[in-house]
């Protein structure tokens, strides 16, 4: 009977774990923190826009001095194996950035938030799944 909410939800709390963050400010500071490794790297998901407008949705592969190479959204999607990275975006063309950042680490001060939710979640599929029957 609640089986069927289940998913829905869980689709629901994990798709607020990985939101878009915009990266604003001046160009060049966030060209330089591109560089720097301080906003973006390896296996996040990012929407970037460059200086003649196009905007680009990439699965960041590396990111060096001069590229942020990686994949187009549409051939991670895809689910078929991964070539080499398909999209090298200069940082020096880069004016806007948005990021989705692939955290695994949940904060100290949450563990406790998470597990007690984690415990009420799998309380209540074992309650629904006893009132079944």
């Amino acid at each position: 009977m609640y089986t069927k909410y289940f998913l829905p939800m869980l689709v629901l709390l994990l798709s607020a774990c990985a939101s878009l963050q915009p990266l604003d400010g001046e160009v060049s500071t966030l060209q330089e923190e591109i560089r720097g490794g301080e906003v973006i790297a390896a296996g996040d998901r990012a929407a970037i826009t460059t200086r003649d407008g196009a905007l680009r949705s990439i699965l960041v592969h590396s990111v060096d001095d001069e590229f942020v190479r990686g994949y187009e959204a549409s051939h991670v999607a895809d689910g078929m194996p991964q070539t080499p990275p398909d999209a090298d975006i200069a940082i020096d063309d880069i004016v806007h950035l948005e990021v989705a950042q692939t955290e695994t680490d949940i904060p100290d001060i949450d563990k406790p938030y998470v597990l007690y939710v984690i415990l009420f979640g799998v309380v209540s599929i074992v309650a629904a799944y006893l009132s079944i029957f």
